[in-house]
C-alpha cells in the first residue's frame, strides 16, 4: 500500500480510513433511527401469537435469523444427533470420572476459569428464551 517511512502516503491512508469510518457510522446511526425495529410491545405481540410450546432457535453463526420449530421435532432431532454413533461416541467412564480426569490434567486452567468444572454449573443465560 505504502512504503514504511512515507509519511505523506501514511497520513493520506489514515485520513481516508477515518473518513470512511465516520461516513459508515453516520449510515449506521441513520439506519437505527429510520428502519423498523422490534419494540417490547411488538415482541410481546409476537410471543402471544406463537404457539406456547414452539422452540425459537438461531444458528450458531446466524444470530439474526430465527427459526421456529415444533418441540417434538426439535428435541427428537437433537437426540438423534447426540445418539448418532458416526458423530459421537459414549465414553466408557462416568461423567464424574471424566470431570475428575480433566481437572487432574489441567489443574491450573480449571482454577483460573471459575465455574468451568462446577458440579452444578449455572444455566447460561444467553441461551435461555
Amino acid at each position: 500500500m505504502f512504503k514504511s517511512g512515507d509519511s505523506l502516503a501514511e497520513t493520506s491512508w489514515i485520513t481516508t480510513s477515518i473518513c470512511f469510518r465516520v461516513y459508515e457510522w453516520k449510515l449506521h446511526l441513520d439506519a437505527i433511527d429510520n428502519l423498523p425495529r422490534f419494540s417490547f410491545h411488538a415482541l410481546q405481540h409476537l410471543l402471544h401469537w406463537l404457539p406456547k410450546d414452539c422452540v425459537i432457535h438461531h444458528g450458531d453463526h446466524e444470530q439474526f435469523r430465527l427459526t421456529l420449530f415444533c418441540p417434538q421435532l426439535y428435541f427428537q432431532g437433537a437426540l438423534n444427533t447426540w445418539k448418532d454413533p458416526e458423530l459421537f461416541e459414549q465414553l466408557p467412564i462416568s461423567p464424574q470420572e471424566a470431570q475428575l480426569r480433566i481437572q487432574q490434567a489441567f489443574p491450573t486452567w480449571s482454577e483460573r476459569i471459575h465455574g468451568a468444572f462446577a458440579k452444578k454449573p449455572p444455566c447460561p443465560m444467553d441461551l435461555s428464551f
